[in-house]
């Protein structure tokens, strides 16, 4: 008797477990298969591809002839605390070659240069006064940059520049660039021909920031 009881038991016990095991088995299917129609589900966060940044380059050639104090005078007469404006072209990374000095500039010329992708502009503070810079004192101002890009997507970043390599922030953008979140390396290439810097710019992008 005791052991008819057991045997019971024991298959009750058995039933009971299995189906357990297959209710548990058919809940997770229906969770993969929810997941696999929305593939950013099965994404977890902080992933390792999460946290590899977009990287982009441009190369910016700045046009002297756009460049205006917040007062009356030339780029000679700035001064610490002066602010300005200035234009530019944006060109794929790679596309300006290192050369060219305040004194001796480099052959790029924006007027005839092909290849342009978008139009710059920059808006900021000198943090020295001009025979300062020309002797060597940076980073040369703090200012806010804007890429502007012919496929109507935009990204802006603000920070030290001039002088010498100086990293930025990137505080947003629009289009396929909204939310844009991350740094900027800014290096500067050298002197065209209308008198202005050109320099390369590096954005690593945090790609969970893009909306």
């Amino acid at each position: 008797m005791k052991k008819r009881l057991f045997a019971f038991i024991g298959l009750a016990l058995l039933v009971g477990a299995l189906g357990f095991y297959f209710a548990l088995s058919g809940a997770s299917s229906v969770a993969l298969a929810q997941d696999e129609k929305n593939p950013s589900a099965m994404q977890t966060e902080g992933g390792i591809l999460d946290n590899i940044p977009l990287t982009i380059v441009f190369d910016v050639a700045i046009d002297a002839r756009t460049f205006r104090l917040n007062k009356s005078g030339t780029l000679l007469d700035a001064r610490r605390g002066d602010g300005f404006i200035v234009n530019g072209k944006i060109y794929p990374g790679g596309s300006i070659p290192r050369g060219g000095t305040v004194v001796n500039p480099g052959p790029f010329d924006l007027d005839t240069a092909p290849g342009s992708v978008g139009a710059w502009v920059c808006r900021g503070t000198f943090s020295y006064d001009i025979s300062e810079i020309l002797a060597g004192a940076h980073p040369h101002l703090f200012a806010t940059q804007y890429h502007i890009f012919n496929d109507g997507k935009s990204l802006a970043h603000e920070g030290p520049e001039g002088g010498a390599p100086q990293m930025r922030v990137i505080i947003g953008g629009t289009g396929g660039f909204s939310g844009a979140a991350g740094e900027v390396l800014e290096d500067p290439l050298g002197v065209n021909k209308t008198g202005l810097f050109n320099i390369r710019l590096t954005f690593k992008i945090k790609k969970k920031s893009l909306r």
